[in-house]
């Protein structure tokens, strides 16, 4: 073993004559570990956050929605059968969207989005038939988890649906308001389109949308939904004028900007938790040339070269930092996936929802630890701390070895 590991190994392990030296030094492996649990935890969060998003919205939602500009789409047979033909195009589906009040038996009311969709063309889009409990049949209605929640009904209820268009009979006008009966729940895990969507069949939608034989727009799935602009675009040219095409990428360009920038701003924040522990291995290394000068005296008098002295401080600074880092990384990786038993169990203690689905959209906390983050955070972290070991190293180097013995 070189001398420089050797002698900063045993200072790490001496008795210090002072006491605050060694008190600094654990602060300063306890600041370097909190700094890097809360950098994993929080990336490993937000990382997971994007990816079941991500996830949702794919699942949820068709890689690419193709409508006819300024009106819906009559022939959407041919439209279907010509867009399968692109080779990365999966599957397409015809659906309507419109929106709609319902009403329960007991006057309980809220506004929903009507999906009209076909069930077997629609399952090979999206993953209808995975979050689905029940079934969708003729005059029957799919509520969305949410909206059953505020409508307090079940399967079986029935429920009134009005699109706000009115029939004219002998008295006047009135608002078409049709019964459904209950026949499944939709819950997809993303809030925003459980409380916010219902599903009828097709023909069903066209009748209370007074569509007749169209319908809004064509659902498509692609075998690649990160190319859906360029795919989508090639698409759309092929069916020739008056479409127009929206990817899902299109639909929450906004939301996931939004969600890397933060990545990278709380990266920043958080590592100046990690810096401000560098501080403190400055000040401990400071602190050990002071008590060390005797120890640096001898060295340089009986020849030790200055890089040998800046090394057995930068190697017991490095120490500390390195340290710290595996310390943070394991507390970082358990607290991760602990993170939504320790929510419930807060929320079992307090009553309070740390996690509410209706602010953060998902029903529990979405958590990816990636390999990727975890080396960036290593690295920044031992890169920080060897930093903060050089100064107080050539300090210790450029001590005059005459000056150090004066008095011993």
């Amino acid at each position: 073993m070189r001398f420089e590991l050797f002698l900063g190994l045993r200072y790490l392990k001496s008795k210090r004559r002072n006491f605050f030296i060694s008190f600094i030094t654990v602060i300063s492996v306890a600041g370097v570990m909190v700094g890097v649990t809360a950098l994993i935890t929080v990336l490993a969060v937000m990382t997971g956050f994007d990816e079941e998003l991500r996830d949702k919205v794919l699942g949820n939602r068709s890689h690419l929605t193709v409508q006819r500009i300024g009106g819906s789409l009559e022939d959407y047979a041919r439209v279907v059968d010509q867009i399968e033909k692109h080779p990365e195009a999966v599957a397409a589906a015809p659906i309507i969207t419109t929106q709609a009040l319902l009403i329960a038996e007991d006057q309980e009311r809220t506004g929903a989005v009507i999906v009209g969709i076909d069930p077997e063309r629609q399952s090979g889009v999206t993953e209808f038939d995975e979050n689905l409990t029940g079934e969708i049949r003729k005059r029957g209605i799919v509520l969305g988890s949410g909206v059953r929640n505020m409508l307090q009904v079940g399967t079986g209820s029935t429920v009134r649906l009005t699109t706000g268009r009115l029939y004219s009979h002998f008295i006047g006008h009135s608002a078409d308001m049709r019964p459904f009966e209950v026949t499944g729940i939709y819950h997809s895990g993303m809030y925003e389109y459980d409380s916010s969507r219902v599903f009828l069949l097709l023909e069903d939608a066209q009748r209370v949308t007074g569509l007749k034989d169209a319908v809004s727009a064509i659902q498509v799935k692609l075998t690649d939904p990160f190319r859906a602009q360029e795919v989508g675009q090639e698409i759309v040219n092929g069916l020739g004028r008056g479409y127009w095409g929206q990817t899902w990428i299109d639909q929450n360009r906004t939301f996931f900007y939004a969600l890397k920038q933060e990545k990278i701003v709380m990266f920043v924040i958080l590592t100046l938790v990690v810096v401000v522990a560098a501080f403190n291995i400055v000040s401990t290394l400071i602190m050990v040339v002071m008590e060390k000068r005797r120890d640096v005296g001898v060295l340089r008098s009986v020849g030790a070269p200055t890089r040998s002295i800046m090394g057995v401080f930068i190697f017991e600074g490095l120490t500390v930092g390195v340290v710290g880092t595996l310390l943070g990384l394991v507390g970082g990786i358990t607290l991760s996936k602990s993170l939504n038993n320790i929510k419930e169990v807060i929320a079992e203690k307090t009553g309070v929802d740390l996690f509410s689905p209706e602010v953060y959209i998902f029903d529990k906390i979405p958590v990816s630890i990636q390999a990727g983050d975890v080396i960036m955070v290593t690295v920044s972290a031992v890169l920080i701390c060897l930093l903060a070991t050089i100064y107080p190293a050539w300090q210790a180097a450029r001590l005059n070895p005459a000056e150090c013995l004066r008095y011993e």
